[in-house]
C-alpha cells in the first residue's frame, strides 16, 4: 500500500510541471486572442459574458444588457422546440459576438475574417471561428439580427459537415430572426416578415417583376445571399420556410423536418430530395404563390 501511494505521488511530482506549463500556455493564448479580439473592436473595447456568449463591443453603444437574456433565452428555446424535430445537439463552448460600431468597422472586419465583401450584408456567422459579426444600429434591429446569425450558428454546430442549402439556412434565420421573446415561458418563437412577402407579391404582380420559380431558389448559390440584387433570395426564402412551416393548414411541417434531416448529413443535399420529402416541385409553387397572395 506504501509503495503503491508512493509510486502515486512519483507520477504526480513528474507530471505536475508540464500541467503548471500546459495551464500557463493556455491561459496565454487566450489572452492573446481576447486581445486581438478587442483591438480589432477598438480601443474602447470590452466583453460581456453569458450562458452561451462571449461578447466584443465598444463600451459606447447601443448595447443593452437586456439582449444578454433575449440571446440566452432564444438559444434555450430554440433546443426545447426543435432539438428533436431538427436532431439539435447542444455544445458547452461559448459562441463568440462581435459588434461593430458602423458598416466601415464591419467591412473591415468581415474583410480580415472571411477575406469576402458583404458590401450588402450587415452581419455573418463564421463557422470555422464559431464567430458572429454584427452592425449595430438600434435594440430592435440588433436582437433581430443576432436571433438570424444565431440560428446559422446552432445548425452549423449541430451539424459542422452539412453543406446547408442557401435557401433553408437563409430562410430559417430570417423565420426565427422574428421570434418575440418575453421570458422562457412567454414568447412567440418564428414569425413572419411582413416586409418580405410584400416584396414577394410586388415581384409576382408587378410587370416584368423579378419573381424567381421555386426551382430557382431550391438551387440558388450563396453568392446570391451577398450579391447587389440578394433581397429577391432572402424574401423568397423567407416566404418559402413560412410557407412550409405555418402556411397550408401545416401539413408541410412534418415533410419539412424530414427535409432538413436530409439537409443535416455531410456533404450537399441534391435538388432531388425536396420532391422526395415535401412533394412535387409545380404543385407546392401554385400553392406557395396562392399563399403570398391572399394569405390561404
Amino acid at each position: 500500500m506504501r509503495k503503491e501511494k508512493f509510486s502515486i505521488y512519483k507520477v504526480v511530482i513528474l507530471f505536475l510541471p508540464f500541467m503548471i506549463i500546459f495551464t500557463a500556455l493556455y491561459a496565454v493564448a487566450e489572452g492573446l486572442y481576447k486581445s486581438r479580439k478587442l483591438a480589432s473592436v477598438g480601443y474602447d473595447a470590452v466583453t460581456n459574458d453569458t450562458r452561451y456568449f462571449k461578447i466584443f463591443r465598444h463600451r459606447n453603444s447601443s448595447y443593452t444588457h437586456s439582449l444578454e437574456a433575449d440571446i440566452d433565452n432564444f438559444v434555450e428555446i430554440f433546443f426545447n422546440e426543435y432539438e428533436k424535430p431538427f436532431s439539435l445537439t447542444r455544445t458547452d463552448e461559448p459562441i463568440l459576438i462581435t459588434l461593430l460600431k458602423d458598416d466601415a468597422e464591419f467591412q473591415q472586419y468581415a474583410s480580415k475574417e472571411l477575406r469576402q465583401d458583404l458590401t450588402f450584408n450587415g452581419g455573418f456567422y463564421n463557422s470555422i471561428k464559431s464567430d458572429i459579426a454584427l452592425i449595430m444600429t438600434n435594440p430592435v434591429a440588433d436582437k433581430k439580427g443576432l436571433f438570424h446569425e444565431i440560428t446559422h450558428a446552432v445548425l452549423d454546430r449541430s451539424a459542422p459537415k452539412a453543406m446547408w442549402s442557401p435557401w433553408l439556412s437563409e430562410g430559417l434565420a430570417t423565420y426565427f430572426e422574428e421570434s418575440s421573446i418575453a421570458s422562457r415561458e412567454n414568447y412567440k418563437f418564428g414569425g413572419k416578415k411582413a416586409e418580405y412577402f410584400a416584396f414577394v407579391k410586388d415581384a409576382l404582380t408587378r410587370q416584368n417583376g423579378n419573381f424567381l420559380p421555386l426551382k430557382n431558389i431550391i438551387k440558388s448559390q450563396q453568392e446570391q445571399f451577398t450579391s447587389e440584387t440578394n433581397t429577391i433570395y432572402y424574401a423568397e426564402a423567407h416566404t418559402l420556410v413560412y410557407f412550409l412551416l405555418e402556411g397550408a393548414g401545416r401539413k408541410y411541417r412534418n415533410s419539412f423536418s424530414k427535409y432538413f434531416l436530409e439537409e443535416k448529413k455531410q456533404g450537399e443535399c441534391p435538388p432531388n430530395v425536396f420532391e422526395i420529402e415535401i412533394g412535387n416541385i409545380d404543385e407546392i409553387e401554385k400553392e406557395w404563390i396562392k399563399f403570398i397572395l391572399t394569405g390561404e
